[in-house]
């Protein structure tokens, strides 16, 4: 989609997601707040999406704006700060 789409693209929302959680939290209906609290948005390089191929495909069609990253922190999986140091250095190792 983004190589079809790049040109229209004017924002970019990295979040991660944890297919494997999800999978589980669907299993025993558990509600949303539930699997949050379980870590189904999960760090960017722990993420079941393709952050590597993502990032590949818009620096191919020249996307040069901005690339906000959502984290959700619960307590026990750290400090937010560690969590958005975790997440830039992903993100450095991908050359942004």
């Amino acid at each position: 989609l983004v190589r079809r789409y790049g040109e229209r693209t004017w924002h970019v929302h990295y979040k991660g997601y944890n297919a494997n959680l999800a999978a589980e939290a669907r299993i025993r209906e558990t509600n949303y707040h539930q699997a949050i609290e379980q870590g189904v948005f999960s760090e960017l390089e722990t993420s079941h999406v393709d952050f590597p191929a993502i990032t590949e495909a818009l620096v191919d069609v020249g996307y040069d704006g901005w690339i906000v990253v959502e984290q959700d922190v619960m307590p026990g999986q750290g400090t937010p700060l560690e969590s958005a140091k975790r997440n830039r250095d992903f993100l450095k190792g991908l050359g942004l």
